[in-house]
């Protein structure tokens, strides 16, 4: 228990970094696009700033993946299980109306 609570904390530092490094691409990407507007930089400017911005959001939802999976192995070893007995695993929810 004590392994998936280090890597819990570990993870979500992890992710916090990363979502700290997508709100500063986000804001250099609305200053390269505020500058462009403006006539100071180039265009070239706008799609580095962009393509950098969506590598950080990229990187910041690949990072949150091992985050859910430490917190599967968390509940697992408190003694949470899988299996409830109350649920069909067959059921399917309604289909919408056709209407």
């Amino acid at each position: 228990m004590e392994d998936a609570v280090a890597r819990c904390a570990d993870d979500a530092r992890h992710v916090r970094a990363l979502g700290e490094a997508e709100s500063a691409a986000a804001s250099s990407d609305n200053i390269a696009r505020h500058q462009y507007a403006k006539g100071i930089v180039n265009f070239i400017n706008v799609l580095n700033a962009d393509r950098s911005l969506r590598t950080a959001r990229d990187q910041l939802v690949q990072g949150r993946q091992p985050l859910a999976q430490d917190f599967g192995s968390l509940f697992k070893a408190l003694g949470g299980g899988w299996d409830d007995p109350t649920v069909d695993s067959q059921m399917r929810p309604p289909e919408p109306d056709s209407r």
